[in-house]
């Protein structure tokens, strides 16, 4: 599955493929509006900001796994994910993008 989001504040997905909007259960107009925050519950959000802060430093990170939850209240295990950063022409950070392979389809 592949993820983008842009880099605003509190970033929106900007991008899902096929298997993204599947998973999350959404359209691409709920998922290109939806706060990627919300693709973890409340008690998963830290780790997950952990993660993005690790990227934003590093420039990416590999071997990422976590719960993430559809529109549905379906949650799901992401495993061996890798999250980099989005840069533009002039290098400035735009984004971030996932590629991230399922443990189970269902948690």
């Amino acid at each position: 599955m592949l993820l983008a989001h842009n880099a605003t504040v509190d970033p929106v997905f900007q991008y899902a493929n096929k298997k993204g909007l599947e998973l999350f259960e959404m359209n691409w107009d709920e998922f290109t509006q939806l706060h990627s925050k919300y693709s973890a519950e409340p008690q998963n959000r830290k780790e997950r900001e952990r993660l993005l802060n690790e990227v934003l430093l590093k420039g990416y990170a590999d071997n990422y796994s976590g719960v993430r939850i559809s529109k549905t209240g379906r949650r799901f295990f992401i495993k061996a994910a890798t999250v980099w950063n989005i840069l533009d022409d002039n290098n400035e950070k735009i984004g971030q993008a996932a590629l991230f392979r399922l443990k189970f389809p269902n948690y």
